[in-house]
Formats: C-alpha cells, structure tokens, sequence
C-alpha cells in the first residue's frame, strides 16, 4: 500500500501523519483489489457513520470511562501507543476516542435542524473533519459529539491524523434519527493491513 509516513514509528503504533488525499487513496486501493462482495466498497465514514460507531448505543459524552478507553493528554505522555491497549466500545471498537484522530468522508458544515435519515455533510469544501481526539488533546476534544474542523489543505499531513475505513453497502436499509442525534450505517468489517497502515484491529 506504500510507506509508513508515520512520525513515531514502532509495532502495532497506529499510522499518522496521514492527510485527508492520504486516507482517501487508501480506499481506493482497496476497491481496486476487488475484496469485498459485489455491491460493496471501502470508503470513509460519514461523520454521521463514525459518531454512531463511537458511541456504540451510548448517549452520553463518552461510549464509557474516558481514562479506560483512551490515550488522551493526561495519560498518553505526548505520544501515540499500540492500538487495542484501551478497553474497546460496547461494539469491540478500540481507540473511538483519542491516540489519533480519524478523518470523515463529508467536509465540515452545519448540521440540518429537525430528524434526518442517513445524513451526510457537504461533499466538497474547504475545510474537512476529524474525529475522536488524540493522544495530545484534552478529555473534552475527545467526545464523542465533538468535531475538529480542519483548515488547512486536504493533502496536509499532520501528526495526530489517521482513519478508519468501512465498509459500506452501495444499497442501504436506511436508518432514521431523532432531532439531535446523528446515527448511521455501524462498521462492518475492516481492511486487510488494518494494523498497519491506520491503527485499529
């Protein structure tokens, strides 16, 4: 799939350093390879899909307790650590919250009032979106509400930035929310070389 950019670099270490072009290209690569069943891709998560995925059912500002599930400022001291070391959501997903921050496919925009049915952001703009915090951030840019809203270049790499791949179905049941809460399609698998090039299991 091409080098490791990461800037520390060590077994199982998530990979960052990853631009939003970086991330986008890797699903691409993968679509290319023809693994999955037909009517299938690789693609990055909607902001909608990975809150969702994050908080696992939960409501609150966490999917659990913060300093079990998450390498943040207070605990990670200035660095990134091997994914899977903090206890996993409600839907055995590691590192939602903070070791590195995950890019969305949607660029940042506000969000629609009222109930929405597989809501999805602007497809293009200027400024994109990552999620979960990282090992840097303090507890509060680590909710699972909250949006980190990217100004500079989508080809501007940066050491906290990583993703997520999902994979999603081209044809969907599709969901609805109530006012206020953003659901979506939950993760279904994860790509071969998982560990490798974006730091999940």
């Amino acid at each position: 799939m091409g080098s490791n950019p990461s800037a520390f670099q060590g077994k199982d270490l998530p990979v960052e350093t990853v631009s939003w072009i970086d991330a986008a290209e890797f699903c691409k690569k993968l679509n290319a390879k023809k693994l999955l069943p037909a009517g299938c891709r690789w693609t990055l998560p909607t902001e909608a899909q990975w809150e969702y995925a994050c908080r696992a059912g939960t409501t609150g500002d966490f999917a659990g307790t913060l300093e079990a599930m998450a390498w943040y400022a207070s605990n990670a001291g200035s660095k990134p650590h091997p994914v899977g070391t903090k206890k996993a959501n409600a839907w055995g997903l590691h590192d939602m919250h903070g070791n590195v921050r995950e890019w969305c496919a949607d660029g940042y925009g506000d969000y629609s009032q009222g109930a929405a049915t597989d809501p999805t952001g602007k497809s293009s703009d200027s400024f994109r979106v990552l999620r979960g915090g990282s090992w840097c951030n303090a507890d509060t840019l680590c909710r699972s509400a909250y949006r980190y809203k990217f100004r500079g270049r989508a080809s501007k790499r940066e050491r906290q930035q990583s993703c997520q791949p999902v994979v999603r179905e081209l044809k969907t049941s599709r969901h609805r929310r109530p006012p206020g809460y953003r659901s979506h399609v939950r993760p279904l698998v994860r790509p071969p070389g998982w560990i490798y090039m974006f730091g999940r299991r």
